[in-house]
């Protein structure tokens, strides 16, 4: 339910943008323009208690679903990392780039996408071969 919620909420936020722009206009009030904001999610679902960093700076750690956000980040290019994620799961990376301009497009985003390792049951049938006397 709460991803259903935050797709409509994106999809909302998406639809106003792009209005927005086609009008030339700024959707992102002045206060977001120097953020970095982003998701962790492992199997599709948000991964609360990740260690997110930017640059050598403090670490914040995702909740509400796998969310995160850095405020008053200055303009460049900066290092989005994640750790401290389960044990048993895998992320394609675990390192991004955000660029933060100075054009007013909002705030940069960076999601991470991971996955639980499985192990797979023996499904197999384990036999033991008779050999005759006499026989190869």
């Amino acid at each position: 339910m709460y991803q259903l919620a935050v797709a409509l909420l994106l999809l909302s936020a998406a639809a106003l943008m792009s209005a927005m722009s086609a009008r030339n206009e700024n959707p992102w009030p002045a206060m977001f323009d120097d953020a970095i904001v982003g998701q962790v999610l492992i199997d599709g679902r948000g991964a609360d208690g990740v260690t997110v960093s930017l640059d050598a700076g403090a670490p914040t750690e995702t909740r509400t679903g796998g969310l995160f956000r850095f405020d008053g980040v200055e303009a460049g290019t900066h290092t989005v990392t994640i750790s401290n994620y389960p044990a048993h799961a895998s992320f394609g990376r675990t390192a991004a780039t955000a660029i933060i301009a100075n054009d007013g497009d909002g705030p940069a985003t960076v999601n991470f996408f991971g996955s639980y390792l499985r192990s797979s049951p023996n499904n197999g049938a384990v036999s033991q071969e008779r050999r005759l006397a006499g026989a190869r």
